[in-house]
């Protein structure tokens, strides 16, 4: 269910999960939340994908960075 939450227009995931929206495909990435929380789920995901060996996680990540350069 978190995955989900990278599925917004700028890659960022919302600093308030709405599972609801989620699950529709229409949550919104914030653009005024701390760079942290995101910064810090993408390490997370990104070991996640080293664990599993299932790039889609890592891949998730790879959209946060792009939209912070």
């Amino acid at each position: 269910m978190l995955y989900a939450g990278f599925d917004t227009e700028n890659g960022m995931p919302p600093f308030w999960f709405k599972f609801s929206a989620a699950k529709y495909g229409h949550q919104v990435g914030g653009d005024r939340d701390s760079s942290a929380s995101g910064c810090s789920m993408s390490m997370e995901f990104t070991r996640l994908s080293q664990i599993t060996g299932d790039p889609k996680y890592y891949d998730a990540t790879e959209r946060v960075k792009q939209f912070l350069r």
